[in-house]
């Protein structure tokens, strides 16, 4: 009984869990030392069982594939931090992969309740990780309409919920280049 309250539990919070199938769908897409090669954003190979994702399993039998898209985020997470280093006051902007502190640490809390729950990352988040270029960019191009941009800032208006601002700062990935563009939103919310 015990699993089934967990269960119930973690599935309760669907802007969380969206920021989150965003952020490890965009992580995953940019590694570039897996075969095929997907976008080559970063130098990684951190899901894949033909690569890090095969060590992982050994390492985290139970939660490698919490683990190996936890790791992905994290290179993501890093080439972000760098692509926002580049702004003026980059701590006062929203990214994909930067929302504050406090709703950063949110995030991981939820990736922990995940792990815990012993549910797979494809039916926790609805993940369908299988390559094709086109097919990512459409469904990017469906997650919102295409933003207004002054070079990599979204200059329309923060939407209502963190959710709606992670599709459209997904969305403004669109189109796809051979580096991490980092969009953003200036003002990050509270």
């Amino acid at each position: 009984m015990r699993g089934f309250q967990m269960r119930q539990q973690v599935r309760q919070n669907t802007e969380i869990d969206t920021i989150l199938a965003l952020q490890f769908v965009v992580a995953w897409a940019g590694e570039a030392l897996c075969q095929p090669a997907r976008l080559g954003w970063w130098q990684s190979d951190l899901v894949d069982l033909d690569g890090g994702g095969h060590l992982l399993s050994r390492l985290a039998p139970r939660t490698h594939l919490w683990a190996s898209l936890q790791c992905a985020r994290r290179v993501a997470t890093v080439a972000d931090s760098k692509a926002r280093q580049s702004l003026p006051d980059p701590e006062r902007v929203c990214t994909l992969f930067f929302w504050g502190f406090e709703f950063d640490e949110r995030l991981e809390a939820r990736i922990r309740q995940w792990k815990m729950s012993q549910t797979s990352p494809a039916e926790a988040l609805k993940l369908d990780l299988d390559w094709n270029r086109q097919q990512f960019s459409t469904y990017l191009e469906g997650l919102a309409p295409a933003p207004n941009c002054t070079g990599r800032e979204i200059v329309d208006p923060f939407p209502g919920k963190r959710s709606e601002a992670a599709r459209t700062l997904a969305r403004a990935l669109v189109p796809l280049g051979p580096e991490y563009s980092g969009p953003y939103y200036r003002v990050r919310p509270v």
